[in-house]
């Protein structure tokens, strides 16, 4: 039924009755098409007249609609710009500056290792950074600025750097 997942989430908007099959309708075709919501519908609201409006907060934000947003959001956790409990262990820095440079293993910034991570000494790590439970990463292969979904594998020599690495990814 076109407009039904849409119309649903409009009704406790207080939206104009007129408008509530337009919108849903626009909505529900955004979401099929993973296209922008809001680049669909202000348009149609601001053509309509229908009163919008602006909160500011002072409190951390972050709108996770998007992979690179998911990313930002999980490295602010881990550098500590919003208090969340983590699950896992802060691995301990190693290896230095003069390390880092020459590209040797090593370990430095905020990387938060979930449960079951194996991660070989001849890794090297570059928070921030989140290993998902699981993940296993080969020696000689480098993360940096990134997160490691559930069961990820960074094979020897390997490199992840700024990205979301997921499940069933093996990176040789």
């Amino acid at each position: 039924m076109p407009g039904a997942v849409g119309n649903d989430r409009l009704q406790r908007l207080g939206l104009p009755r007129q408008l509530e099959h337009e919108i849903g309708d626009l909505l529900d075709r955004a979401l099929e098409a993973r296209a922008d919501v809001v680049g669909l519908a202000f348009p149609t609201l601001l053509e309509h007249d229908v009163p919008f409006y602006v909160h500011e907060v002072d409190a951390y934000w972050n709108d996770v609609g998007s992979l690179p947003e998911y990313l930002r959001g999980n490295l602010d956790a881990i550098e500590g710009a919003v208090r969340v409990e983590a699950a896992g262990e802060l691995l301990e820095t190693f290896g230095g500056e003069d390390a880092l440079e020459r590209g040797e293993p090593g370990v430095s910034g905020r990387v938060l290792a979930a449960d079951g991570c194996e991660i070989h000494p001849e890794a090297r790590l570059d928070g921030p950074l989140v290993l998902g439970a699981g993940s296993r990463i080969a020696a000689g292969a480098r993360v940096k600025h990134s997160v490691l979904l559930p069961g990820s594998d960074v094979g020897a020599g390997g490199l992840v750097a700024g990205a979301i690495y997921g499940q069933g990814g093996q990176l040789a």
